[in-house]
């Protein structure tokens, strides 16, 4: 139903702005990391694709991937709660 469509749509952008500012927390090559496996994530690239231009061996490029995604999290944690209301009194 149309309610629930805007409702979800809302909700995304929401999560698209959080994780934009989430990425102000990654240093330069945490988002180079990030561009790249968004790139694979889309199809743009293959994870040797990923690797490659990393320089980096398929597997340690996963395990920079998954590292990036974690610190990702961690900057939407971080978001979220410098957003919050009332505002935490520690922050």
């Amino acid at each position: 139903d149309f309610v629930d469509l805007t409702i979800l749509r809302l909700e995304l952008s929401g999560q698209r702005r959080e994780t934009a500012e989430a990425t102000r927390w990654l240093d330069d090559a945490e988002r180079d990391v990030l561009s790249l496996w968004w790139l694979e994530t889309t199809g743009e690239l293959t994870r040797a694709e990923l690797a490659d231009a990393l320089g980096l061996s398929s597997q340690h490029a996963a395990v920079r991937v998954q590292r990036v995604k974690n610190q990702l999290d961690i900057g939407r944690a971080v978001v979220r709660a410098l957003a919050a209301e009332p505002p935490c009194p520690y922050l």
